[in-house]
């Protein structure tokens, strides 16, 4: 149970990672 709750937490912080990363990227593509 402990170890389902960590690997949950890992994911999310996953996902929030790629996300922020894909944000980066965008951000920079719309530099001039």
């Amino acid at each position: 149970m402990n170890k389902e709750l960590h690997y949950r937490v890992h994911v999310t912080s996953g996902l929030h990672e790629q996300q922020q990363h894909q944000e980066t990227i965008q951000f920079f593509s719309h530099q001039p």
